[in-house]
């Protein structure tokens, strides 16, 4: 009588524990979609728009898509020199170029850009000797002085060096919640604007405004520098190892050096380099010609 007894707990307790161990299942996939889904539909990035895989497969079949529009050139060496710095390293450069497109063809050339290259990532579009930071995601580009300017991500005439930084599903999610917070309402999110900005603020997705002693407000590099990406204890800076007090995060031509040259080919994979009036097979060229190097003014002022 006890064996069956025992027998009838066991079935019963499988049986419970299978139950649990399936809700506990549904639970988390219900939760993992949940994260997915808050991380790609925003008004800066549509679900429908993007494709999703590894970004580097990604790419590749960007490049086979347009193969006289795109390439990959492997181990371009970049480089900062001044007087303080000497600063190299050899990088993967996704060159563009648009010349001899009309302009429908311009147009879909640029959706397939967001729709191959916008999922898990974030970059720095900005041309030679930039004085202001303009941050691309998804579709958009933002930026912050004053006040908080949202606009559609267009190819510019001029040559621009953009910086691809690859965040994870975490990461990319807290940076949709805290960009959609600072378009809502930049005062409280933001907080007043600075020119020498602040290396520090409080890193929350409703709240990172400066906390720099003395400070009185966010530059136009400080506001995405600071922001807690990594979550409340890690900066947009820690994640791609810069040291906030060396304040390479409160200029945008040492924010895109370092980008370019310090952080890690795992946080920045690839650079893409775009020219509008050269042909790819051009640019190649000239970089080939000029000892591999591809000569740029990050005007780190």
């Amino acid at each position: 009588m006890n064996n069956f007894k025992n027998i009838v707990l066991a079935i019963s307790l499988t049986t419970s524990f299978g139950f649990y161990a399936s809700a506990q299942n549904k639970c988390a996939e219900a939760f993992k979609k949940e994260k997915e889904q808050a991380w790609v539909e925003s008004d800066y990035m549509k679900e429908s728009d993007v494709l999703k895989g590894s970004l580097s497969a990604r790419v590749e079949q960007f490049i086979a898509k347009y193969p006289k529009n795109a390439r990959l050139q492997k181990a371009v060496k970049l480089k900062l020199q001044n007087e303080d710095h000497d600063w190299s390293a050899d990088r993967d450069i996704l060159i563009l170029s648009t010349k001899e497109m009309n302009d429908a063809q311009k147009e879909i050339f640029l959706a397939d850009y967001h729709k191959y290259l916008s999922y898990s990532t974030v970059s720095f579009p900005l041309g030679e000797g930039a004085g202001h930071l303009y941050t691309r995601f998804g579709k958009k580009t933002v930026d912050f002085y004053s006040s908080f300017y949202v606009d559609e991500f267009r190819f510019t005439s001029s040559s621009r060096l953009e910086p691809f930084v690859s965040l994870d599903l975490a990461e990319f999610s807290r940076l949709t919640t805290f960009l959609k917070n600072a378009e809502a309402n930049p005062d409280r999110v933001l907080g007043n604007t600075d020119y020498e900005g602040s290396i520090s603020g409080k890193r929350l997705l409703t709240d990172n405004s400066p906390t720099q002693r003395g400070c009185s407000g966010h530059n136009c590099t400080s506001w995405i520098s600071t922001a807690g990406i990594g979550g409340p204890r890690a900066s947009f800076m820690g994640l791609i190892g810069m040291n906030p007090k060396d304040g390479y995060g409160l200029n945008p031509g040492w924010w895109s050096a370092f980008l370019n040259t310090k952080a890690s080919t795992q946080r920045v994979p690839f650079s893409v380099y775009m020219e509008e009036g050269f042909s790819v097979k051009d640019i190649v060229t000239y970089i080939k010609d000029n000892k591999n190097i591809l000569d740029w003014n990050f005007n780190p002022h």
